[in-house]
């Protein structure tokens, strides 16, 4: 039976705790930030799983504290697993996906400004990797226009989201959206969020 592990972008509040260790946690709802509610839409979508974590890691924007994480990530993943990320954290995925097969791992990227090191036809046909964008969502409009956010340690990002995913499989990117509003980067990891997602692509 597969297991579940949601990844936090960068500087998360998960992480503010001196612990610079990869860890995963099993995942309960949190009231008291934006993850509440998640925990629930996990469960209503993948049924099958039988853990949920949150995987956390310290959210620093370097190259090698991604691969760190990735490596980490990788070594807890098995071939069926499911994992959500958000931001950033979907590099972090994307680099343990190429560090190790696993052929029936199934990502779901939400936010992500995706690094040109894995804006590859390859990796997205290898796996079923799904992504969900906005365009309130400054990280990825404005990321492969200007410098700042776009400059990660290790290589550039790209915002192809915006301009119809050409790295990935037709049908496995997607905007949304939330009351007509399209939803700026935090909004982008919320349980309604995820839940107007899953409801198209699981």
């Amino acid at each position: 039976m597969p297991n579940l592990f949601y990844v936090h972008g960068t500087k998360n509040l998960f992480v503010n705790d001196g612990n610079q260790d990869c860890r995963h946690e099993v995942f309960a709802d949190n009231k008291k930030n934006r993850e509440e509610g998640m925990f629930m839409v996990f469960r209503k979508y993948f049924p099958n799983v039988t853990n949920i974590y949150r995987f956390i890691w310290n959210g620093n924007l370097t190259d090698r504290d991604r691969k760190l994480a990735a490596q980490s990530l990788s070594g807890l993943m098995n071939k069926d697993d499911i994992v959500v990320a958000h931001s950033h954290g979907g590099n972090v995925v994307l680099e343990a996906l190429s560090l190790r097969y696993l052929c029936d791992a199934k990502a779901y990227l939400f936010a992500t400004p995706v690094m040109e090191k894995f804006n590859s036809k390859e990796l997205f046909e290898k796996y079923e990797i799904f992504e969900y964008y906005s365009h309130d969502d400054r990280v990825q409009t404005t990321c492969a226009i200007v410098g700042g956010i776009a400059d990660f340690s290790g290589g550039r990002t790209t915002c192809l989201g915006l301009r119809s995913y050409p790295h990935n499989l037709p049908g496995r990117a997607r905007e949304i959206s939330h009351g007509g509003y399209f939803r700026p980067h935090l909004d982008m990891a919320t349980a309604d969020a995820f839940e107007e997602a899953f409801i198209g692509h699981r």
